[in-house]
């Protein structure tokens, strides 16, 4: 899965895949999304479940399959003093903390600012979601991060969503795997259901074979019934979405 995402999106899948192929031995990593791509081109993945900007599609020479979307939010201090809405030209005097570069979020902040001509400063680079929340609470710089880890997070009431006028970055998630993956086909498919079961869980939105997202009732009902009006006392607003999942299955003799 890629590093800006929750491991615990891994648990459905390979519960799934324990219970319907027992003699698979699963191998789970956390990863940048282009490093992803990269082990899958070396066939030293079978599948994975990366997070591309919307309006980017992964390589042809992979099967894919887009499986949802997921909002970023901008995050700053509970203290700190910005407009709702702020615009990307006030963000611009404000440093950041970050993660290193290849993350895909950090990636679509850069390429805002940069086609309007404004400044971008990360003061602190890390890794670690939680370690980010603490930095950004004490008022060292803004942040972004998923709806989800904020609401889960110990630091959640220290921290406050920043609506943008100009700036709504999304990502899609999207499932890709080898188009010569043989007898894994049956694992992979496994792999896919569970994953798009798991968005569903979290409330998060489908992407139908059309590209429209697709969300059936009684999803909403539980989404309103559980975290949708707490993340809106952060400033969250829905849809707010998944997580993703790597996983490499090797068969055992």
């Amino acid at each position: 899965m890629p590093r800006g995402l929750r491991d615990l999106a891994l648990g459905l899948p390979i519960r799934d895949l324990r219970a319907k192929f027992p003699k698979l031995q699963i191998q789970a990593f956390m990863q940048w999304s282009e490093v992803l791509l990269e082990r899958l081109t070396n066939r030293t993945l079978d599948v994975a479940v990366i997070l591309l900007p919307e309006g980017n599609s992964p390589p042809a020479s992979f099967v894919s399959e887009c499986v949802g979307t997921e909002a970023i939010a901008v995050l700053a201090a509970k203290a700190a003093r910005l407009s709702q809405p702020a615009t990307l030209e006030e963000l611009s005097s404000y440093s950041w903390v970050m993660n290193p570069h290849g993350c895909g979020g950090r990636q679509l902040l850069e390429t805002a600012f940069r086609q309007r001509g404004l400044p971008f400063v990360s003061t602190v680079e890390a890794e670690g979601h939680e370690l980010q929340f603490s930095l950004i609470s004490e008022g060292v710089g803004l942040g972004m991060a998923r709806p989800q880890l904020v609401y889960s997070s110990a630091l959640r009431k220290q921290l406050k969503v920043v609506r943008v006028k100009d700036f709504s970055p999304v990502h899609n998630v999207w499932l890709l795997h080898s188009r010569h993956i043989g007898r894994l086909a049956p694992a992979v498919r496994c792999v896919r259901d569970a994953v798009i079961q798991y968005l569903h869980l979290k409330g998060g939105s489908r992407v139908g074979t059309h590209g429209a997202a697709t969300e059936n009732e009684e999803t909403e009902k539980r989404r309103k019934k559980t975290s949708m009006y707490r993340l809106v006392e952060l400033g969250l607003e829905p849809p707010f979405l998944p997580m993703a999942l790597l996983a490499h299955a090797i068969p055992i003799a």
